[in-house]
């Protein structure tokens, strides 16, 4: 199976290829990354990684995006996108963020 079509197979993540990253910086420059993915859960974020390593496909994380410059050259890499773990539980006396 392709890499892409194996990342999306895992629930609580939206995967795009070839996605420019200009969207997602607060300077609104930068070029392609290869691979794209948006997280919503912590469970997807680690089958994520997962299948990263298995595929020897470099990865970065990026939070809200201010503050970074992507070149113009892009990524060639896998971009994992976790602004949207932004939930905060509360169970047995335990909190994650």
């Amino acid at each position: 199976m392709e890499f892409i079509q194996r990342l999306s197979t895992i629930q609580d993540a939206h995967v795009l290829k070839n996605f420019d990253m200009k969207r997602c910086t607060g300077y609104g420059v930068g070029g392609y990354a290869k691979y794209y993915a948006e997280v919503y859960s912590v469970q997807a974020l680690k089958q994520i990684i997962l299948v990263a390593q298995s595929f020897n496909v470099p990865y970065r994380f990026l939070g809200n995006g201010t503050n970074v410059l992507v070149s113009d050259s892009g990524y060639k890499g896998l971009i994992i996108c976790l602004k949207k773990l932004d939930k905060i539980i509360l169970q047995n006396f335990i909190v994650t963020a």
